[in-house]
């Protein structure tokens, strides 16, 4: 019997294949690089899916930080000195390496750095912030601006900030991997760091409350069917149901049992097998239509769930 399924687009981006599909990109942070702002080592390329990182060699300099969708941290590695206007807020601070400020999503910012410094910027997406406070709390997450701070002396923030660092120089493979578990960290961290966090309830009871309509849980689970080759965003996917990010991930998660991340990241893994079965494709290929940003994220990717390496696992079925 044919496959009555139709194709359900994503809405609102490009469907155009890319080399890294669900990178973090520069372009979707405040970072800019300038006259007076020279990048050392950043993440670019590495096909890093949940946060960006950058070591910053800056010198004396203004600069206006637009608004971004990221919880962003910003990690001295020398000595500094910010004047920052952040809303009604005003900070001015200098001192010594290990100082960490953080800026909550949705915030613009001018800063002014007084003095020649070395800078590790990490900013992580505020899908991330969502889905790890869902499995956190019971109740509402903190408000945004209580997860920000200037200057924090923070030896467990700056310790994950440095091991994010410390990914940039390792090989793609072992990176990749360690990152998705690192980004997840430093949002439990911030997290349970907020003043909010106290007020919060512990989950005692997983998966409580209303899943997806039935309508909902088709178009949404269709179109990542459809798009496995592709960027498959939050924002995407909570648009086609018609529900704030927060509530999408939360109503998925009852609803499946996993969060939307982890039901692409399997459904990939999934679509892999079957083509595997089919022994028609080599493993680079099967990488590509399957959304994964490089044969060796597959590879990583498909071992952690599967127990075995894709080629292993073909010659198993053969």
């Amino acid at each position: 019997m044919a496959d009555a399924r139709f194709h359900v687009p994503l809405p609102e981006i490009s469907l155009a294949p890319l080399s890294h599909p669900d990178e973090y990109s520069r372009e979707q942070t405040c970072f800019e690089a300038g006259d007076a702002v020279t990048v050392v080592k950043d993440s670019e390329g590495l096909g890093w899916t949940d946060l960006y990182a950058v070591v910053a060699e800056e010198r004396p300099h203004v600069a206006v930080r637009r608004a971004v969708p990221a919880l962003w941290f910003a990690a001295a590695l020398r000595e500094w000195s910010l004047h920052r206007l952040i809303g009604d807020l005003e900070y001015r601070g200098s001192g010594p390496a290990g100082r960490v400020t953080v800026t909550p999503p949705g915030d613009s910012v001018l800063d002014v750095i007084g003095a020649p410094t070395l800078v590790l910027h990490v900013f992580l997406r505020e899908d991330v912030l969502f889905e790890v406070a869902s499995q956190l709390f019971a109740g509402p997450p903190p408000e945004p601006a209580s997860l920000g701070g200037f200057a924090l002396d923070d030896p467990g923030l700056l310790q994950l900030l440095r091991a994010v660092k410390h990914g940039l120089y390792e090989s793609v493979q072992g990176a990749g991997l360690k990152m998705g578990y690192l980004s997840r960290a430093l949002a439990a961290h911030v997290l349970q760091r907020s003043p909010q966090a106290p007020a919060l309830k512990p989950h005692r009871r997983q998966w409580k409350g209303h899943g997806l309509s039935s309508r909902q849980l088709r178009l949404v689970l269709e179109c990542i069917e459809d798009n496995l080759g592709h960027n498959i965003t939050i924002n995407a996917l909570s648009a086609l149901a018609g529900l704030s990010r927060v509530q999408f991930i939360r109503r998925f998660k009852v609803s499946t049992r996993m969060t939307p991340h982890q039901y692409v990241i399997e459904t990939r893994v999934r679509r892999a097998r079957q083509l595997l079965v089919e022994g028609l494709l080599p493993l680079a290929d099967i990488a590509a239509i399957c959304g994964f940003s490089s044969q060796t994220h597959f590879s990583s990717t498909f071992k952690r769930l599967v127990g075995t390496s894709p080629a292993t696992y073909r010659r198993m079925i053969g």
